[in-house]
């Protein structure tokens, strides 16, 4: 089979996909190589008749992705796979095909997605004009095999002692003094009236992952890059802007009304401060979460494996511009120093950290997650064509996340696919049942769609 070729081609060439992760639920947690990687045990072909053969692609991938990035691996194996669902004939002789690769974000960031299916696409191209090709399904893992330096070093993302201490200082002090001196706990800062969904909890895995899929075509993105251009802004500041918009009109302008007990069991009882008060909230503010790539400003190549990605903070109003957005982000992404992720080297326990901010407030609105543009090589003369016409990135829902995550890729000069992921319940604050969440997401969608159409 072409896919083992390929695959076993990407394996080689990339240590993180030879690695297992030991002890996770600890401290101590590290990476250890695996001897050898059996391609039969990482490789799965989807059954057509399972995804609904009769449905549309889009239904039967968007049915699909959630059982992928939901998987759990097993810890004797690197926590990797890559799936591939049929889609039937295309024009001529060609196959229509969709070709997952699902990883751990303990394997790496999302630009691990672009860099495996670059060097897939490759790997195909080379079996098909080398027939000869070695099938073997086994690759064996050299001994001396090393991994790179971890990304989040004090050398590489450097720490200051204000912006070290500055989160601590706020919890410690009383709150009137903090803001005085300009310290916060969160590091996003979170004004009256922004929304962010329901208190942070676990659902024990008991829902999957809900997924909904956008596509844009190719001429509204070239419509919208051309816009945002001659504005100062580029493509993700204006995504921030459409997103906001949708949220804006998708909301409701309060969060529902709940009831909280008020006084204490003897005061009840003797009548007097007693009772329940309605709590809702005006939603005035949005606070955003986007993922930035630090390979660039670290020197490190895009096609490098591994766990390089930062976080960039910012704040919109219900009506917000690009342009603003756009400046915050490249800022993030060109400055190592004080930036959030680099905070994590100083947690004494990330799993008991974790496991505290269940029931505590979550810091964002929405999350961004953009890849930018998929351009694969063009294939060698003797190779037989192949085509990718779109791509998808999307990830499982995350319980300390906010409630809404925008996953967005691109194929260059092509569509444009943005994934919406949120967890079961996480927008209860403004629903009442699953259905309503559902309802709420697909306006969300609708508005995103609409907004990209004004560019043309």
């Amino acid at each position: 089979m072409q896919y083992y070729v390929a695959v076993r081609q990407v394996v080689e060439r990339h240590p993180f996909l030879t690695v297992v992760f030991k002890d996770k639920h600890t401290d101590k947690a590290y990476y250890e190589h695996v001897p050898s990687v059996n391609l039969k045990e990482r490789i799965f072909i989807a059954s057509e008749d399972k995804q609904g053969k009769a449905e549309d692609e889009t239904t039967r991938i968007e049915r699909l992705l959630p059982s992928l990035v939901d998987h759990a691996h097993a810890a004797e194996r690197p926590p990797w796979s890559m799936t591939v669902l049929p889609l039937g004939r295309g024009t001529g002789q060609t196959t229509r095909l969709f070709i997952a690769f699902a990883f751990s974000h303990m394997l790496g960031d999302g630009m691990n997605g672009l860099i495996f299916h670059q060097h897939l696409l490759e790997g195909l191209c080379d079996a098909s004009a080398n027939a000869d090709s070695s099938s073997t399904t086994t690759v064996t893992i050299p001994p001396t095999t090393t991994l790179d330096e971890p990304f989040d070093t004090p050398k590489r993302l450097p720490i200051s002692w204000g912006y070290l201490f500055g989160p601590l200082f706020a919890v410690l002090l009383p709150k009137w003094l903090a803001i005085l001196l300009g310290v916060r706990a969160s590091t996003s800062l979170l004004e009256p009236g922004t929304w962010t969904g329901p208190p942070m909890f676990d659902d024990h895995k008991a829902n999957p992952t809900q997924l909904r899929i956008i596509g844009i075509p190719a001429a509204q993105v070239e419509a919208a890059l051309r816009t945002s251009r001659r504005r100062g802004a580029n493509l993700t500041g204006v995504l921030h802007q459409i997103i906001v918009h949708a949220l804006s009109d998708a909301l409701p302008g309060h969060t529902l009304s709940s009831a909280t007990a008020k006084g204490n069991s003897n005061n009840d009882k003797e009548g007097g401060g007693g009772g329940t008060v309605s709590s809702a909230t005006a939603i005035t503010w949005f606070v955003s979460h986007s993922a930035i790539n630090m390979r660039p400003t670290l020197g490190i190549p895009n096609t490098k494996t591994g766990l390089y990605v930062n976080g960039c903070f910012d704040y919109h109003p219900r009506r917000a511009a690009a342009a603003a957005t756009t400046q915050k982000l490249a800022l993030s992404a060109t400055t190592p120093e004080d930036q959030p992720v680099g905070l994590l080297r100083y947690a004494l326990s990330v799993p008991r950290w974790m496991a505290k901010k269940m029931g505590q407030k979550r810091d964002g609105s929405y999350e961004v997650s953009n890849l930018l543009a998929f351009s694969p090589a063009p294939p060698p003369a003797a190779a037989a064509a192949v085509a990718v016409e779109w791509i998808i990135f999307a990830q499982s829902r995350n319980r300390t996340s906010s409630p809404l995550v925008f996953d967005v890729v691109s194929v260059k000069r092509g569509n444009l696919v943005i994934s919406v992921v949120w967890q079961a319940g996480a927008l209860g604050n403004v629903t009442r049942t699953p259905q309503d969440q559902q309802k709420l997401v697909e306006g969300v969608c609708e508005g995103i769609k609409a907004e990209f159409a004004m560019f043309v």
